[in-house]
């Protein structure tokens, strides 16, 4: 990923500092600005994958965007235009996958062992005592989509409305006070 980067300018910012992939165990999301920078990237990474002697899956390989409009330029592999898509499926294997490392995690941070033989169940419950109640895994990753969502669709509604047309945001920045000095 470093040799397909090099020299590679990204336009995602976060916290002030450039992102232009996520990596994980199985896969890569490239993140870009422009659908051009994305092309860019995708060909980039074909091409290094390539020297190394390694082949992207034109077929596993999907694109997604937050652009109401979609992509309208075509990326390729190997010739082979990629597929966009609108969301991914949580299929049952990664749900099991999922709920699985999470109970994992739970057993480590209560000291328990699977030869202890405590019951899912009953680990949530000690869960549930010693930290405080809490959603399970796809539960909070449900919520944080849809908050994400949230997000995305206000900074897109507020960059359609000109200031002062019906609809755009007209709150004050920061903490508002009376002259009284009261709330």
């Amino acid at each position: 990923m470093t040799d397909a980067l090099e020299d590679h300018q990204g336009t995602v910012s976060i916290g002030g500092r450039t992102i232009t992939n996520l990596l994980f165990a199985d896969g890569i999301d490239g993140l870009a600005g422009k659908e051009e920078e994305l092309a860019s990237l995708v060909d980039r990474l074909d091409k290094t994958s390539a020297a190394f002697g390694l082949e992207i899956s034109a077929e596993k390989t999907k694109l997604m965007t937050n652009n109401a409009n979609g992509i309208s330029i075509d990326i390729r592999i190997h010739g082979e235009k990629l597929d966009e898509v609108d969301s991914f499926k949580v299929t049952a294997e990664i749900l099991k996958k999922l709920q699985a490392t999470e109970m994992r995690c739970f057993r480590k941070l209560l000291g328990f062992s699977y030869r202890d033989h405590i019951t899912n169940d009953a680990v949530r419950d000690r869960i549930r005592q010693a930290i405080a109640p809490c959603d399970d895994i796809l539960t909070m990753v449900k919520k944080r989509k849809l908050k994400w969502f949230g997000h995305v669709s206000r900074r897109f509604y507020k960059e359609h409305c000109k200031e002062g047309e019906e609809g755009a945001d007209k709150r004050s920045v920061g903490k508002t006070t009376s002259l009284n000095g009261q709330g």
